[in-house]
């Protein structure tokens, strides 16, 4: 599904069209939340800042599909991406300066599963993207498998899974 101007989410009916596919992130991400008695996640959005949109756009746009995410909303300062609704967004500040790195922050994405953590990897590296921890499991949890980038901004970004294979 392509961009759309005005709609933060996907309705229920684009959800119920003959053809829609729900991606397996979002299956395990709803499953998910249901087992711990929570109706989704507890952020609405998380937003960075670039320099540049369209740059952003075309680092992002295939990085992101790779998880499910696509294009949700596009203005003439915001591109936004979700699965269902607008989940993450790159802004050029309103303020006008600069968009600037946060030192010691990174977004977090949720994967399905492994395989998903190593494309999304290999696609933000074709994409422009800078190597920050190739995939592999992490210490933080026996099953706890992430890779981690820069995108072309700077922004620490991180993809991870908790799937067993």
């Amino acid at each position: 599904m392509g961009p759309r101007a005005n709609l933060w989410h996907r309705s229920q009916p684009e959800r119920d069209a003959p053809g829609f596919e729900m991606h397996p992130t979002t299956r395990f991400l709803e499953q998910h939340c249901a087992e711990i008695g929570v109706a989704s996640a507890m952020f609405h959005h998380v937003s960075l800042g670039t320099n540049d949109l369209e740059q952003s756009a075309a680092f992002y746009g295939p990085v992101l599909a790779t998880i499910g995410y696509d294009q949700i909303k596009r203005t003439d300062r915001i591109v936004a991406y979700g699965v269902n609704e607008v989940t993450f967004s790159l802004e050029l500040p309103i303020d006008r300066r600069a968009a600037t790195v946060g030192n010691g922050s990174h977004v977090a994405f949720l994967a399905g599963d492994r395989s998903m953590v190593d494309e999304f990897h290999r696609t933000a590296l074709m994409h422009g993207g800078t190597d920050e921890g190739a995939p592999a499991l992490r210490d933080y949890d026996p099953n706890y498998y992430a890779a981690f980038v820069r995108d072309p901004d700077g922004n620490k970004i991180e993809v991870v899974t908790f799937a067993g294979k």
